[in-house]
């Protein structure tokens, strides 16, 4: 089986990058691009035992099919294929039966191969970790490869720190260290080897989810949905007269009901796939519209990777989604190459206005006038691209970039330039940092003027400063309370964040100097250690009281509790 050019390169990126690290590595490409036949060929190349996991049944097949014709032995482990075989050189497996008997495999592995990569996250009790760590035990220098169409989440943003073109993409602690190859759907589109999505702008009549409290509150969605059924069908009368003359028309819903509505609207003429869909019926109904049987698939939540229906030329997206990656899963569905396919429309009827060739990742700037634009580092002359504001002549009137991302290689470590495009000066060691940092980096200095805090807070009728004299705690179901109690008997009581997360462990940062708290078992051992606030920052909303801010190490005109 003969790869593409670039299918070759992203092989031979790998196997430079592992020959002088052991460093975890994303290979970045696009719905389509053949991801299957890359993994097949690295698995064929390895010289040792090989592991390749993806998260649905769907995708063990298509890998292991793929692999098949190098002629090679492998096995399968995955219980939704009744199949548990860890015998083989190559074994490929989902990740939830092999997380569950780990015992099975016994020996080490050199490679380990994650499919849909964006799905590994920071929580620390995941079955991916979980894994990784089971093998990382067996095998120090084990090789970690992930592949993805969208290398970034939601909650996380980009899942690699490093890309291989110099630059450091995430300053957060990422799943991935670095990014070893990344193609572009506009390459492949151009040449030819995906279709050209064309994206047509709905009519008036459409979802207007523009609340931004309620977003992506998925319970208020489906609300505004039922109290908008004539909309819905005019949707659907629109949807029926762009579809005439294509082949097969994907549409993702919000919810069961809101996919039942539209299955009424269409009637003879669709499936319906939900999560409540028995397997056998998905089965059935996958086989009857991949032979075209019917024109339209309506689906919630369920195909959006790991299902190939390349005839498929029309997205209709009817549901809200923050998820640039799940955005582009679903427009993705649309793009692979079929005979009498020249191209896929796709409607966004709930106006999520996500780019598909450049996708927003994190935050954009409020200011509507913000375009991408390219700021020089004056010291390693970087090329940044950062959001900005230009003048009619499109030079630059401000940016909003913070802090050079070029990379510079020292003694073989990557590492940050230095240069902060916006920067404050620690008054105590004159060193430069943020401009939102808290703490000087360089010597521990606090660097928030917490008199002005507290001033204000005092000042704000919504606000309130609680003076914390002494902290006592209770377990929670997922959690641990603390009570913090004031020098005349008042009490606010806040819960942590779910044990064992990345966020628990976060939560109690500021209140143990030296100390790692993971779970319950920790925070009893170190308790005696633990420092609490001096002052907590309440604020009302709605009809409770939140922390907003809390004050460690004070120093300053104001008096702390059991201080004369």
């Amino acid at each position: 089986m003969e790869l593409r050019n670039y299918q070759k390169s992203a092989v031979q990126s790998v196997i430079s990058h592992f020959k002088e690290s052991n460093e975890s590595a994303v290979l970045t490409l696009p719905t389509g691009a053949g991801k299957s036949l890359i993994i097949s060929k690295l698995s064929q190349l390895a010289n040792n035992r090989v592991l390749v996991l993806a998260h649905v049944k769907e995708l063990v097949e298509q890998n292991s099919q793929k692999f098949k014709y190098y002629g090679l032995n492998y096995s399968i482990f995955s219980a939704s294929l009744n199949q548990k075989n860890s015998s083989a050189k190559v074994v490929f497996g989902t990740v939830q039966s092999v997380a569950k008997n780990l015992s099975n495999f016994n020996q080490k592995i050199s490679l380990l191969i994650i499919d849909e990569c964006h799905r590994v996250g920071k929580e620390k009790n995941s079955e991916y970790l979980k894994i990784i760590n089971y093998f990382r035990l067996k095998n120090r220098r084990l090789k970690i490869l992930g592949l993805t169409a969208t290398p970034y989440r939601t909650d996380l943003g980009w899942i690699y720190k490093y890309h291989y073109n110099g630059y450091i993409q995430s300053e957060k602690q990422t799943p991935f260290s670095k990014c070893i190859f990344d193609l572009p759907i506009s390459k492949l589109i151009r040449e030819g080897y995906l279709s050209t999505p064309i994206q047509v702008n709905p009519p008036k009549d459409r979802y207007n989810f523009n609340t931004e409290d309620d977003l992506y509150n998925y319970e208020s969605l489906n609300k505004q949905i039922e109290q908008s059924p004539r909309i819905t069908k005019a949707i659907i009368e629109h949807l029926k007269k762009i579809a005439e003359e294509r082949l097969g028309v994907m549409i993702f819903a919000s919810s069961i009901q809101h996919a039942s509505e539209i299955h009424t609207y269409l009637g003879n003429e669709s499936y319906l796939i939900t999560g409540n869909t028995s397997l056998s019926d998905r089965e059935a109904i996958i086989s009857g519209f991949k032979n075209q049987n019917k024109k339209f698939l309506i689906n919630v939540s369920v195909l959006t990777t790991g299902f190939d229906a390349p005839h498929v030329d029309l997205i209709a997206i009817l549901r809200k989604t923050e998820s640039v990656s799940l955005y582009q899963q679903i427009v993705g569905r649309g793009l692979r190459l079929h005979p009498k396919k020249t191209n896929c429309i796709v409607i966004d009827y709930a106006a999520n206005n996500h780019d598909i060739f450049q996708p927003e990742i994190g935050k954009k700037p409020k200011n509507p006038n913000v375009k991408i634009v390219q700021v020089q580092c004056p010291i390693c002359g970087f090329q940044n691209l950062f959001w900005g504001i230009l003048d009619p002549h499109e030079n630059i009137i401000e940016h909003y970039g913070r802090k050079c991302k070029g990379i510079n290689i020292n003694q073989n470590k990557n590492e940050q330039c230095s240069h902060y495009f916006k920067s404050k000066e620690c008054p105590q060691c004159g060193g430069t940092n943020d401009i939102a940092a808290r703490t000087c980096s360089n010597c521990n200095f606090q660097l928030i003027d917490h008199d002005n805090i507290l001033k204000k807070a005092y000042d704000l009728s919504n606000q309130d400063v609680f003076v914390c004299a002494g902290i006592t705690y209770s377990s929670a179901k997922n959690g641990i309370f603390l009570t913090y109690h004031d020098e005349n008997g008042q009490e606010f009581t806040e819960i942590t964040p779910q044990i064992h997360t990345e966020a628990f462990h976060e939560f109690f940062k500021p209140y143990f100097s030296n100390q790692k708290i993971q779970n319950f078992s920790d925070f009893e051992k170190y308790f005696s250690f633990m420092k609490y606030p001096d002052f907590l920052i309440l604020e009302k909303r709605k009809l409770k009281w939140v922390i907003i801010h809390k004050i460690f190490d004070y120093v300053g005109l104001k008096r702390k509790a059991n201080q004369i």
